[in-house]
């Protein structure tokens, strides 16, 4: 079985669909989504239509969280994802609204864990930056794989247990028996580690191998789409970026 693992597309809707031309190209069976479907740019609707009826596994994100509890956006959020997120509330269609509210805080396949924050504590939305946070995550669970999202950044978190000893690999892994690993496949619509381009991965469970791919799309677009929407310009010019 092939999984395309998708993360923090954030109603970036041109960016969504180079990720599913080159992943159709590349080959998968089935779609999982670690959250935030919703917020920073301008077509939530069109983004949920796109995948709701071809995912296996969808996770709640904090935007997605947020869209759901609009009490809590002024305390969690800062000023440029409030403003967005309030512009994603109205226009969100009915249908995007039931299908937010059935998203699950995690899932699991076999021995694959899905998450959009941390699994030890999902609810609270914490970020896994570092080897050390990661580390405890993995000791704290039991699953050989834990998928997460939320930092918008790629990357592959190898743990022997016997060791205690975290590694952090390049874009490619082969899962090995009696190591653990934490895998984030960076995001499709907002990528934060300094590379414009949409971030994705792939995991072979047959063969065990996980690959991160990126593609590029066209950025332009969505920037105009942006500043026609009133929302706050810097929304893109970090796509350009990728930070």
């Amino acid at each position: 079985m092939r999984y395309l693992i998708l993360s923090d597309i954030h109603s970036n809707l041109i960016a969504l669909k180079e990720v599913l031309k080159k992943a159709k190209r590349i080959g998968y069976d089935e779609i999982i989504c670690l959250g935030d479907f919703v917020g920073y740019y301008t077509s939530p609707n069109e983004v949920i239509e796109e995948l709701k009826d071809k995912l296996k596994i969808a996770i709640l994100g904090n935007h997605d969280y947020g869209i759901l509890h609009p009490q809590s956006i002024t305390a969690y959020f800062n000023e440029i994802a409030r403003d967005a997120l309030f512009y994603n509330i109205r226009f969100l269609s009915k249908d995007s609204l039931e299908f937010l509210k059935k998203l699950p805080l995690t899932s699991e396949v076999d021995d694959y864990l899905f998450v959009h924050g941390t699994p030890t504590e999902p609810e609270e939305f914490n970020y896994i930056y570092s080897s050390s946070h990661a580390a405890r995550e993995i000791r704290l669970t039991l699953n050989q794989v834990i998928f997460v999202g939320h930092t918008h950044i790629p990357v592959i978190f190898e743990y022997n247990e016997e060791k205690d000893r975290i590694t952090m690999l390049g874009n490619t892994v082969r899962l090995e028996k009696g190591l653990r690993y934490l895998i984030n496949p960076g995001s499709v619509g907002q990528p934060r580690d300094g590379s414009p381009e949409a971030s994705f991965g792939i995991i072979e469970t047959d063969e065990g191998v996980y690959r991160n791919y990126r593609v590029e799309y066209d950025i332009d677009s969505v920037a105009a789409d942006v500043i026609k929407a009133g929302l706050n310009p810097l929304l893109a010019e970090r796509l350009y970026d990728g930070f």
